[in-house]
């Protein structure tokens, strides 16, 4: 089964990075609280403050497409693809920043039923989210971007919330 990744992405490089325009609340994947997203401009948007942080890559619909935040004690740097489900035999989830790229484990009785993958935070992270030319996941046969990471500003909050 394919999603549709390819034409979102295609949207999304035009606008990755812009947190501007009309805003719009949209539910969490577990209905949670609410999250401000800009309606009609796709992009990167940062919610929530120090553990709650979560940046999340969203489509001109306002819908979300990946998230990441860390969570838990020892930090775990997760990403969540709220467009892919998981796959009994797969495990695996590989998140690249540019050339360089991290394996992590999916949960895949997730309550959210999306995708949601770990690996241990640490700097090695860090220093990737900050140099990244670009953002890209595969899991399974499903593929996603490559999409322009967020802004400065929105990396250095989260690199805060995973160190704090």
């Amino acid at each position: 089964m394919r999603y549709v990744f390819p034409m979102a992405m295609a949207a999304l490089l035009a606008a990755c990075g812009s947190d501007q325009g009309n805003e719009t609340a949209n539910e969490t994947a577990d209905g949670g609280n609410a999250i401000e997203t800009p309606a009609g401009e796709p992009g990167w948007a940062g919610a929530g403050e120090g553990a709650d942080y979560a940046l999340t890559l969203w489509d001109e619909a306002g819908a979300p497409l990946v998230s990441m935040r860390c969570a838990g004690e020892p930090r775990l740097f997760e990403v969540e693809m709220h467009t892919v489900y998981p796959i009994e035999s797969e495990e695996r989830l590989s998140f690249g920043f540019g050339e360089d790229a991290l394996t992590m484990v999916a949960d895949l009785e997730h309550p959210s039923g999306h995708v949601v993958a770990t690996t241990e935070y640490g700097e090695d992270i860090a220093e990737a989210l900050r140099a990244a030319p670009d953002m890209t996941a595969s899991y399974g046969a499903e593929s996603f971007g490559p999409v322009a990471p967020p802004d400065a500003e929105s990396i250095a909050a989260l690199v805060a919330q995973c160190e704090g």
